[in-house]
């Protein structure tokens, strides 16, 4: 979320152009931005939490993620 939000701010300060730039910037796929930038769209709430969640160490491990 945070990141979201620093990505938001980056286009609406003109730091990039735009959403491509963006991608090509932070090295990530047109689609993988997409994704991230739709976080800014959750209601204000919702962001709130996400923002105020734990840190946590390592990657998640996806196995129990699985259905």
């Amino acid at each position: 979320m945070a990141v979201a939000i620093h990505f938001d701010k980056m286009l609406r300060t003109g730091e990039v152009s735009d959403m491509v730039e963006l991608a090509d910037r932070e090295q990530v796929t047109k689609p993988r931005m997409s994704q991230t930038m739709v976080l800014n769209q959750l209601a204000p709430d919702i962001q709130e939490s996400l923002i105020n969640l734990p840190a946590t160490k390592g990657k998640p491990d996806r196995r129990g993620m699985r259905s």
